[in-house]
Parts: structure tokens; sequence; C-alpha cells
């Protein structure tokens, strides 16, 4: 082929891809036109990329859904349609409105992919009255008076602190930081699966490797976002296939299978042991698979909401400019036994109802929700939201990254600051009060209405883990909270953070690990991958994971060393 040939043949190949482009960019457009001239929402406020196909699913997989819709939503107002079919809402009003209405359904394209063993649990439940009989068979357990008995008697959660505290103690001895995201997510999987299973639990920070495959696992059920499987609905039978078309190829059980597996074993082991939630459930006379459904989603949530908030809480302490912080905390912290024995009463009365400790608590779950991603809802009838025309079918959703930063009300400069002490209000300034109860009526860590809650005492997150919010650290006017549950003053979640905090800051303090190198200088905790777990995590809360004062690093944070304390003249 000679020169001449080459360059007409080189022109050809261009032209056909400059055509097929153009082809394509045309197309594109076409169906964006389209969309917009059927779409009900066209009058609503919100970008004309919301019509391109597979808009919101790109955003997942990109993990910048939150922040976009956060961003769009700081452009157009209160309201905003994300897609021709889908509206994000932010106003007081609108939420009440969506979330306290027993009409308005759930968004089974999300909430079917959080089924198990072909059964629904208390967050797939579709209807009020199913959603209503499961909830009631499981909130004893996770009820204040449950969950502190247990702790009071067979001291477990004081038990998985002492194997965590071995492991600080390995780091401080080697010289090394620990990647929190790891040692909290076995901490959080070795309490919440103590809970449900007593001894039949996982031993994750004792360093039982097939423990830690599965609390490690269960990042693989959210490996790739909940919402591209829900907007792309073959993509969820393309996985299905996949996974399939692998398993031919290895006998080792891994990832969901191993998960599924184990919770049958531990609930088959566990089923007689009185104080554990496998008991408990398996006396309703529920069928096989709705006990494994509802064990498993609140295993599974118990992992996610626990390890997310107890590594971020322990971050933003760690860092420089909350060292006044984490002096502060340690020193109101009541002293705690030495050792891993049962804690007593007084302990339990000294700690859980600490107001510097709520606050702390409060401050990160405003900063940090552990439930990030819009909680969809579909409209039963034609209404109106924020002023505006809402079609019957529409789906509709808000989330707590959004309103947690209402300028209005945590101000424009200190809406992304950590500041513990804006929850400490004084009683006798009315101003200070008026304000107090502006926040905690926009405080919504983890969504609302009966629907997707017990009471913020017992469901947390919508992902049927018992989960309580320890109560404002001050009085709160009942009418200023835009949605319906109950504060309760402690929980399985709660005890566990509270306990943990207490007990690492009672003998370390922290710091974050600025050193570029320390993805070498990190505690090994156990024999999978080493790779900063935090940085790499694929999950349907998609805002970007924390980074240090060396954001460039190839640890991208997460890394923390333990530092001993002295001991004061007072202790």
């Amino acid at each position: 082929m000679n020169i001449m040939e080459t360059t007409i043949y080189t022109a050809m190949v261009l032209n056909l891809c400059i055509t097929l482009c153009w082809a394509f960019v045309l197309f594109i457009a076409s169906i964006v036109v389209y969309r917009r001239a059927t779409s009900n929402l066209r009058h609503l406020p919100g970008p004309l990329v919301s019509y391109v196909p597979y808009y919101n699913a790109a955003l997942s997989l990109l993990g910048i859904r939150t922040i976009t819709i956060y961003k769009l939503h700081e452009q157009y107002g209160s309201i905003v349609r994300i897609s021709p079919k889908t509206v994000s809402i932010l106003s007081s009003k609108s939420i009440r409105a969506v979330y306290s209405s027993p009409a308005y359904t759930k968004y089974v394209p999300v909430y079917s992919q959080f089924r198990h063993y072909n059964s629904d649990n208390s967050f797939t439940a579709e209807t009020r009255l199913e959603h209503g009989w499961r909830r009631r068979g499981i909130a004893g357990m996770y009820s204040e008076q449950f969950v502190q008995n247990c702790e009071l008697q067979h001291g477990r959660i004081r038990r998985i602190c002492g194997d965590y505290i071995k492991i600080i103690e390995r780091a401080v001895e080697n010289g090394v930081g620990v990647d929190i995201y790891t040692i909290n997510t076995f901490y959080a999987a070795d309490c919440i699966s103590a809970h449900l299973f007593g001894e039949a639990g996982l031993r994750c920070l004792e360093g039982n490797t097939r423990d830690q495959e599965i609390a490690m696992g269960h990042h693989t059920f959210s490996k790739t976002n909940v919402w591209i499987r829900a907007d792309v609905p073959w993509f969820r039978k393309a996985e299905g296939l996949f996974d399939s078309a692998m398993s031919m190829f290895t006998t080792k059980v891994k990832g969901p299978a191993l998960i599924r597996e184990w919770i049958v074993e531990a609930w088959e082991k566990s089923s007689h042991e009185a104080d554990t939630v496998s008991h408990q459930v398996t006396a309703l006379g529920w069928s096989p698979n709705d006990i494994c459904s509802e064990l498993m989603d609140q295993f599974l949530a118990g992992i996610d909401t626990t390890s997310d908030i107890l590594t971020y809480c322990l971050y933003e302490l760690s860092l420089f400019e909350s060292c006044v912080v984490q002096k502060e905390l340690q020193e109101v912290l009541p002293q705690l036994p030495k050792g891993t024995t049962p804690l007593e009463i007084s302990h339990m009365k000294a700690l859980l109802p600490l107001p510097y400790i709520n606050a702390v608590l409060y401050e990160i779950i405003r900063l940090h929700p552990a439930q990030t991603d819009p909680l969809p809802r579909v409209a039963p009838f034609d209404t109106a939201l924020d002023g505006f025309f809402i079609p019957e079918g529409t789906v509709v959703g808000s989330f707590s990254y959004g309103i947690h930063r209402d300028h209005q009300i945590f101000g424009p400069k200190n809406v992304d600051k950590f500041l513990p002490r804006r929850w400490l209000n004084n009683k006798n300034n009315l101003r200070e009060k008026e304000q107090y109860k502006q926040m905690t009526g926009r405080f919504w860590g983890f969504g609302s209405g009966t629907r997707l809650v017990l009471s913020l005492r017992h469901i947390a997150g919508g992902s049927g883990l018992t989960f309580t919010l320890p109560p404002p650290p001050g009085k709160w006017d009942r009418q200023t909270i835009f949605f319906s549950f109950n504060w309760g003053f402690t929980g399985l979640a709660i005890i566990e953070m509270k306990i943990l905090l207490a007990t690492v800051y009672n003998n370390y303090s922290t710091m974050v690990e600025v050193d570029e190198q320390t993805e070498c200088g990190c505690e090994k905790l156990y024999d999978g991958p080493q790779v900063n777990q935090w940085k790499q995590r694929k999950t349907f809360r998609d805002v970007l994971p924390y980074t240090t004062g060396s954001a460039s690093g190839p640890n991208g944070g997460g890394i923390v060393r333990f530092v001993p304390r002295m001991p004061t003249m007072a202790e």
C-alpha cells in the first residue's frame, strides 16, 4: 500500500468515526428532546442534562450522585428534577408531606435489592401492614432496656473493645498507625453479630480469617451502586449471569454467598441461646427464610452504619484543628474499669447520657450521615410540593447530606465544619434556644416516618438496623421536629460507639497520619489485600471519603496514630 492509498484509507476511517460520533450525538439529542416533550415534570426546575438516558446511573458510577444533586439544589432551589420521572426535595414542608404519609410507597427497584433468601424483611416490606408486623417483631430486641441488660450481664461489647485495644497496643509497640476504617468494620461486625448470635458471632478482631472475609465481604453487596441497578434494569441480570459464570472457575465460597452461608450457620447455632436476636426472632414462628432475611439485613446494616460513623468520628477528632475537641472529650469522659470485665450500671449511667459525647455524635452524624442517598417514595396521586404540581407515579426523595447543610440553620461559614459545641446550647439564652430548635428540626440523620423507622430508638437509616441517637443535650420543642419519631437515649449502635470512644480516649490520644509513605507504616489487620479500605470502598453512600493533610499521598486518608495518654493527678 503506497502513501496515497494509506492517506485515503486513513481519511475514510476518520470520516467514518466523525460521522458515527455525530450520529450518536444526534441520537442522544433526539432522545433528550423526546423525553423533555413527554415528561410530566418538565415544568419543574432542573438541568437539561437530567433528560439524558442513564444520567443518574453515570453519576452513581462516578461516585458523585449525592454531591451533584446537592449542587443542583444550590442552583435551582428546594425542589429539583433529576430525571424525567424523579424529583429531589429539601424543604421541611415537603419532607413532612412525603415521609409522614402512609400513602407514599417505597420505590421498589431500590428497596427490592435488599431482599435476602427470596424473602422480605422490615426494610424491604412494601405495604404498611407488613412493615408494621415485622417491625413489632424485632423492636423490643433493640430497646434501651434489652441492649443495656445484655451488656451488663454478658459484657459482649466490652470484650470486643478489649480486642480493639490489643490491636492498638500492638500498633503503638510497632510504631505504626492503624487503618481505622478496617478496624472499625471489624469492630462493628463483631458487635452486631454478637448481638444477633451471641457466642456464634464473628471474631474479626481476634484474627479469625474466615470471619474477616465475611466482614469485608459485605462490601460486595453494594460494590456497584444500588442506583445503577435501579436505573439500569438489565444490569442486575447481567451481574447475576457474570457471578454464575465466575463460580464455575472456583470452588471457594466468598462475598455474598459466604455471608449467606454463615448467616444460616450462625442462626442454627444460636437459635436457642438466650439474650440473642436470633433466639427472639425464632420464637416468633416466622419461616426460616424470613428469619434469615431479617438477620442478614440487620447484620449488613449494623456493619455499615457503625463503621462509617465511628471512622468519621475518630478521623475528625484526630485532626489538628480538632485537638481542643479531643481534649475536652477526654476531660469529661468517666473512667471505665481496666480490662474487659462487664460494666456496672453506675458506669452506664455516667457514660450514656453524657452531654458532650452526645454533642460529638450529633455533629458527626450531621456532618457525615450514615445514609446520604435519597430515600425514594412514589407519589400515590396527583399532588403539590413546594407549590409545584407533582403527578401520580413520580419518584420523590430527600437526602440527609443536603438537609444537614442548610446554610440558614447551620451557618454558611460553619456548615462544613466539625463543631460539636453547636449542640450545647445555653438554656437561658433565647437566641441560642431558638437556634437549637431549628437545628434539631433539620436533623435527619436516618430518615423519617413510621415506614422507615420504628422510632429513631429502634431502626436507623431505613436499613433494618436498630440504631439509637442520643437525646439532644438540652431541651427542645417536640413540635419543631418535622418527622415523627421518639428520641431514645441509648441503643445498640450508640452504646457500641460510646463504650469504644470512652475506652480509646481514656487511654490514648489520636492524630491523623500525614506522612505520604504511611501505607507501609500501617498495622496489618488481616491476610486480605492490604489496601486502604475506606479509599477503595464502593457503597450506595457515595459521598467522597475523607483525606488527610497529605491528600495527594497514596494513602488518601484513614491512617491514625494512637499515642498513650499520661495519667493525670485526678486519675
